[in-house]
């Protein structure tokens, strides 16, 4: 292999260029300031030199490789991820090395070099608008209320159980996810988005079957909000609830968000197709990766 070596940079100045060179914008914040600021706050910031000539950065914290990106004129993505893995194995013992929020073209580089993928997310947004919203005449929307927490915990845990994304999602703690909606909530009403978290409840039952938690937080850049969380009990699904929510969230409080982000795992198809036919544009797919090292000797 070509002579190599990496250098430790100072955070400030390694946000400049992986804003710059990275061709991403994995939150679709759209903002400047903040992705510097997000980048900024990380450490184990490496440029990385061939042959003397600097060639792009990486940032590796442990285990943990992310926020890569390549200076032109050089464009030799295999190369740069050979140089990467090479100095992972020669610096350390790690028995494996995980890759976060790879792009398309370093997914495929990284796969070809053995790399196999953990998770996929598609970040999508999509403006705000006020849309008119038609629900089944046996069920209700309405916003959550305090006395609906410890229910919808519990809703949520099920579905998620009953779900495609299952093997993503660990929800036992039902405490914690109590805890986790009330911040949310005040969050939101600080913002004047707490209207744009709602649930579905079936009106001979009373029971919860459906929740969204969705608004705003005050440090969202651009009045950005967001859809944390959307998820309805199996029984209960291909009745329009999800789509419902989603129009509720776009809808009743538009002047308060201009535009709404999501994120979701390339394998719910159903929640992307529904986020498409409600005009959800995505901003890319973002891949996890796992590389094992297997009888290999460590220099």
């Amino acid at each position: 292999m070509r002579e190599y070596y990496f250098k430790e940079v100072k955070s400030k100045q390694f946000s400049i260029y992986h804003t710059i060179y990275s061709k991403e914008d994995i939150n679709m914040w759209f903002d400047w300031k903040m992705r510097l600021d997000e980048t900024s706050l990380k450490e184990n910031c490496y440029f990385v030199f061939l042959e003397n000539i600097c060639i792009g950065g990486v940032i590796i914290e442990d285990d943990e490789i992310s926020n890569s990106f390549l200076i032109p004129p050089y464009n030799d993505r295999e190369l740069f991820w050979k140089i990467v893995i090479d100095y992972i194995k020669r610096k350390s013992k790690l028995s494996c090395m995980h890759f976060a929020e790879m792009l398309k073209q370093d997914t495929e580089v990284l796969q070809n070099l053995g790399a196999k993928i953990s998770e996929q997310r598609n970040y999508m947004c999509r403006p705000t608008e006020n849309i008119e919203m038609n629900i089944n005449k046996d069920f209700i929307l309405e916003n959550v209320k305090e006395q609906d927490y410890e229910e919808l915990a519990l809703v949520q845990i099920k579905a998620y159980r009953d779900s495609c994304i299952t093997k993503y999602v660990i929800l036992n703690d039902k405490d914690e996810l109590v805890s986790g909606l009330k911040e949310d909530i005040e969050a939101f009403k600080q913002t004047n988005t707490y209207s744009m978290t709602s649930i579905v409840r079936e009106k001979s039952t009373n029971k919860i079957v459906g929740g969204c938690i969705s608004g705003r937080y005050d440090e969202a850049p651009n009045m950005f909000g967001c859809i944390f969380e959307l998820y309805v009990l199996s029984e209960y699904r291909k009745l329009g609830f999800g789509k419902a929510m989603v129009n509720n969230a776009l809808s009743v409080d538009f002047t308060n968000t201009p535009v709404i982000k999501l994120n979701a795992y390339i394998e719910d198809t159903p929640a992307i197709s529904l986020y498409n036919k409600l005009g959800f544009i995505s901003g890319g797919i973002f891949t996890d990766l796992v590389l094992h090292f297997y009888n290999e000797t460590r220099n």
